[in-house]
Parts: C-alpha cells; structure tokens; sequence
C-alpha cells in the first residue's frame, strides 16, 4: 500500500488532486445521509375544541417522552378531543417533510402548528365526520418544519365511543409516496387474490348448484368491504352523501363476514349436525342474532346518534365478533375426527382467529406491531379464504365420490332386490304348486272315489252315507280353493280396505284350523293399495305359517300406523323353536314375509324360544320409494 500510495503522490499537483477527492466524497457522503429527527410527545385530553385548546397550552412548562415505535394507544373513547403535542428537532434545517398519522377511523383530525408565543397555524383537518380534502393519500398527513430550533405541533383526534390507537411517522415525500404504495400493493394483492377465488367459486356456483358457494360468495364480498374501509378506500368515495360510511361499514360487513362464514360451516357439515344437534341449534340461534345485530348496527347511519347509544352499539359489535370467531373456530374442532374437510376447515378457521385476536390486541396496545395492527387481519383472511375455497371443493369432490358410492350400493341393493322378488316369485310358485297338490289334490281324488262309489252302491242306506262324505270333501275343496285364491289376491281388499279384508280372512283360518286369533287394529293413516296388499300377504303368510306349524291354540294380530310407518306385531303360545338357529328354522313362509318386509325398505325382528312361543315384530316407513313397491 506504501508503494502505491509514493507512487501516486510523488508529485505536489498529483497530492492536491488527490486530497480535493477525498474532500469531495466526504461532502457527497455526508449529504447522502437521512436527516435525523427527534421527536417526542406530550398526550392529555379535554372537552374543549382545538381552538380553545391552544390559548392554554404552556409549551415550555410541559414535559414531553418518546413512544415505543410512535405508536400512541388512547383506549375507547368518550366525545372528548384527545391531544397530542408533537415537538421536533433536527441537527439541519428540512422544510419538506411530512407527519403522516395513519388511522383511517378517526372521526375528527386537525393538526396545528403552535409557537411559544401563542400564535397557531392549522396544517389538516379531516376524518370521518368531515370533508376529505387530502385526495393524494387516504390517511391524515401535514407538511411539517424541523430544524435545530424545536417547532411544536398540536394534533386534535377524536372518535366518540371507538378505541383511538394512532402511528405517527415523520417522512419525507418520497419515502411518503413509497410508503403509501406500499399499502396499495398490500391493497391490491389481497383485492387481486381475492378476486381470482371469487371467480372460481362464482363459476363453481353456477356449475354444481351448491349453496355452500353462494354464501362463500358473500363472506368474501363482506371481508373485501371490511378490507376497503379498514385502509380507508371507500371513504372518498361516499363522502359528502354519506359521511358516516366507515361507521356503518365496518360494524355491516365484519358482522356480514361472520354470518356468511357461520352459514357455509352449516351447510359444508350439515349431515355431521344431524348427530351434534345441540351444535345445530347454537349456529341457529347465532345466524338469527347476526341478523338481528347487523339491522341495529344501520342505526350509525344517524349522525345525531346519542353517545351512550353508539357505545352500546359498539359494544354490542364487538361481542357479536368475538361470539363468532369462538363459534367458527369451535365447529371444525368439535367436528374434527369426521374428516379431512374439518380438518382443513380448522386450519383455515385457527389462521383468521389468530390473526384476529392479534389485531385486536395490536389495536388496544398490547402487542406493539404497526403492520400487526395495520395489516394483520388482512395477511389472515388471505390465508383463510385460500384454505377454505381448498376445503370447499375437497368437501364437493368427497360428496361426489359419497354420491358415487351411493349409487353403487343402490345398484347392489337393487339387485339384491331383484333376486329377493325373484325368491319370493319362486316360493309364490311352489306354495300355490303345494296348495293345490298336497290339499286341493287329494280332495278331488277322494271326490272322484266318492263319485264312483256313488255309482257302484246298491244299498240306500250305505249310499246316503257316502253322498255325505262327498259333501263334505266338496266343502273342504272349496275351503282350500278359497284360501289360495285369497293368497293370491283378494277380491275384497280394494272395495272392503285391509282391515276388513283381514279380519275376514283371520276368521275363516280361526274356523279352519280351529285356532283363537285376537286382532287389534289402530290405523291412522291412509295407505296405497300396493302396501295394503303387500301388508295383507305378509300377515296372511305369517298368521297361516303359525296356523299350520306352531302347535298354538292363541294367535295375535296387532296392526298400527301413524304418519311414519306401520307396525305389525304378530305371536303365538306355540312350541317355538331355539334362537341359535332360528336362520335355520326359518321355513319357507317365514323367509316370503322377511323378504316382502326387506323389499318396503323395512324391519323383520324374530322371537322365539323352544316352548315359548314365536313373536315377530315388522316395522314398514311410509316414506318409501314408491318405484320399490311392486305388485308381487
């Protein structure tokens, strides 16, 4: 380094030349330096306007202190204005920089510049509650002067009944300008982001019907409009028609969120509520109390609202929002072992209460984070709605593949319909087949026998005996004949209705098999001619099955149906049979009625114990498909 150094500076003109270099770049370095500006503030408040304020300040008398990131919290506030005074002071003269309070609630803002000497001179006023006249930014901002003199500045806020919590920053007007970009690209990000899910959740919509997509629909529209007031977009926009914009705005479309958000919950896990009612009733209630809620929160539309009413309406906002956000994050947990759409759906919901509550307690004070309180919420819902338009078509394609398998087991089920009517055709077959070859056969051979006895006998007396027989085996014939014609269809069920048809059948088989058959009836309901004869074979089988096979001497018959289903309850005192193998026991008119019962989409329970007698118990909905109920 020496070398090069002698080297350089071997000759005088060559060392001046060197030194007015460094001179240079010293100079270019130290005016490429930020100015640095101390400041410090001094908070109060009072009931006295701006202008009154000022003639009692005593600038020189107060002490002022520095707030940790400049950030001020005041708490909710009444009417009263709530000051800050602002002194600054600089190592160098800088007429060109700007104090910007970001805080697009405030109803009322006016920034003064005071001197020591009493004189003022007023910089801003805006908010809420009054013209916007700044159009280049949408927070408060104000020229100010530092220098090594300190110069003092008179900030006036006020917001009746809402938590003042302000930043204050001191830029010049180029890093003002980035700044503000800043926010639009976060603005524009989240509208941009949230206009692309909004689009395919509309296309969705339009496709698959589904309604969980419309109110997704609207809880993106409610947030969006949240989003806008919360950065101060929409308050240019509406003033001077109405200047309470951001008052109604918030409180409508937060709430509105809350209400869309609740209500896709609902119908995205309606068929797990069907097993947590209590969790149904509690959304219920709380979608009523929105609404209810949000019509009270139109009373900020009034600008003479009363200050203790918009207290409680505030209040009244901030409990609805904390209800809900407990609410929407308690739902996907309590359902969470249902599935994996409860599962996305509780990422999604702990990632926006998170952020909520953090903004909340960035807004009070506690947590001291200026993009926390500025952008917090946003940065959730952004995440939010990215899981939660996954978790909605994660829940469609599962009912999809839910529907799918409904229909493959619809499938199964109606073929094992199929072979069940085919079984129950067949037994149809070989039980009129057995009627009339073990019964109706044998009386008309002995008939025929009869008849020719009849012709071969001489004897009067033997004669007359034999035309009795015949008689009676006529008599028998037409019994049997009779039972399997009812079997097949009875002539009176249509003109006469089941109860009448059944109590004339249970009495011929009482007199046939010489068998007491109690039968009580309670039917309150109007039944289709296709279930009264489906009901009709049932019992019949049923009750000539007991007839014929149990040994009983006492049968019962009990029929009731009300608007939901008809119960049949059908028992003996016979001899029974073990339980263990009641399948096996099962004879062939048993199995007919379990597969007709099985064919109504009902229930078939069997009784039975050796020496105790059989009860059978048949439960049939009426809300069945009409298209299963056939003929047989």
């Amino acid at each position: 380094m020496s070398i090069l150094y002698n080297s350089l500076l071997k000759t005088g003109r060559e060392k001046h030349i060197f030194l007015l270099l460094l001179f240079v770049s010293a100079v270019g370095f130290t005016n490429a330096q930020p100015l640095t500006v101390f400041d410090s503030v001094r908070i109060f408040t009072n009931n006295l306007e701006p202008e009154q304020t000022i003639y009692e300040l005593h600038l020189t008398s107060f002490r002022f202190s520095k707030f940790p990131d400049n950030q001020i919290n005041f708490g909710i506030t009444g009417s009263a204005y709530h000051y800050i005074v602002l002194k600054l002071n600089a190592a160098a003269i800088e007429n060109d920089q700007r104090l910007s309070i970001d805080n697009t609630s405030l109803d009322s803002v006016a920034i003064y510049r005071v001197f020591t000497n009493g004189e003022r001179q007023l910089l801003y006023q805006g908010g809420n509650a009054m013209a916007y006249k700044n159009k280049l930014y949408n927070w408060h901002t104000a020229i100010v002067n530092v220098g090594p003199v300190p110069s003092f500045y008179l900030i006036a806020l006020k917001a009746s009944q809402k938590n003042i919590n302000v930043h204050y920053e001191i830029l010049d007007k180029d890093a003002l300008q980035l700044k503000y970009l800043a926010y639009d690209r976060v603005v524009y990000f989240y509208i941009g982001v949230a206009s692309m899910i909004l689009i395919v959740i509309t296309v969705a919509l339009f496709h698959f019907k589904k309604p969980e997509f419309a109110a997704y629909t609207g809880y993106i529209l409610c947030f969006a409009g949240w989003v806008l007031a919360h950065y101060g977009r929409l308050f240019p926009l509406f003033y001077p028609r109405v200047p309470v914009i951001n008052q109604v705005i918030k409180p409508v479309s937060s709430l509105g969120a809350c209400f869309f958000l609740i209500l896709v919950l609902q119908l995205v896990f309606q068929q797990q509520l069907l097993h947590h009612r209590w969790i149904k009733a509690v959304i219920q209630w709380t979608l009523y109390g929105l609404v209810i809620i949000i019509s009270f929160m139109l009373s900020f539309l009034d600008s003479n609202l009363l200050p203790s009413l918009k207290y409680g309406l505030v209040v009244l906002w901030h409990a609805g929002l904390i209800a809900s956000i407990l609410l929407v994050v308690c739902i996907p947990l309590l359902l969470f072992k249902t599935g994996i759409t409860a599962k996305i759906f509780s990422a999604a919901m702990f990632a926006v209460a998170v952020m909520a509550f953090i903004q909340v307690f960035a807004t009070a004070g506690v947590i001291s984070s200026f993009f926390l309180n500025e952008h917090g919420l946003t940065v959730g819902s952004l995440l939010e709605i990215t899981i939660m338009a996954f978790g909605l078509f994660f829940s469609l394609l599962e009912q999809m593949k839910a529907r799918e398998k409904q229909v493959l087991a619809l499938e199964q089920e109606q073929t094992e319909t199929l072979k069940r009517l085919v079984s129950v055709q067949d037994h149809e077959r070989k039980r009129i087949a057995a009627d009339l070859h073990d019964n109706i056969g044998p009386l008309l051979a002995a008939l025929k026998i009869n008849f020719g006895r009849i012709v071969h006998t001489k004897d009067p007396a033997l004669l007359n005996g034999v035309v009795v027989k015949t008689e009676g085996i006529i008599d028998d014939s037409i019994a049997e004949i009779r039972n399997v014609a009812h079997n097949l269809m009875p002539k009176g069920l249509s003109s006469n209705g089941l109860i009448s048809t059944l109590k004339e059948y249970l009495d011929s088989i009482q007199q046939l098999y010489n068998k007491q058959i109690d039968f009580k009836h309670e039917v309150q309901s109007i039944l289709n001619i296709e279930l009264q004869t489906n009901l009709y074979r049932i019992i019949c089988e049923l009750v000539l099955n007991a007839a014929r096979h149990s040994k009983a001497s006492l049968i019962s018959v009990e029929i009731e149906a009300d608007r939901d289903a008809v119960i049949v309850n059908i028992a003996d005192n016979g001899q029974g049979f073990l339980q263990a193998n009641s399948e096996q026991k099962k004879s062939l008119g048993l199995q007919s009625a379990e597969s007709r019962v099985l064919y109504l989409k009902g229930k078939f329970l069997l009784h039975t114990a050796k020496e105790k007698g059989t009860a059978i118990h048949i439960e049939i909905p009426l809300q069945f498909d009409e298209a299963h109920v056939d003929r047989l």
